[in-house]
């Protein structure tokens, strides 16, 4: 896979929301995706 996460835009507008959004696409599956975020620990 030759990228993981492809950050299109630091600028969006999401209603709702106050400043700039991050507009990001992920490069796989909903599996690849879930299987990623599981990953992810959090930080204490």
């Amino acid at each position: 896979m030759a990228w993981r996460f492809w950050q299109h835009s630091d600028r969006g507008q999401v209603d709702g929301i106050n400043g700039p959004v991050d507009f990001n696409v992920f490069n796989g599956t909903v599996e690849e995706l879930q299987a990623f975020v599981d990953g992810i620990k959090e930080t204490p």
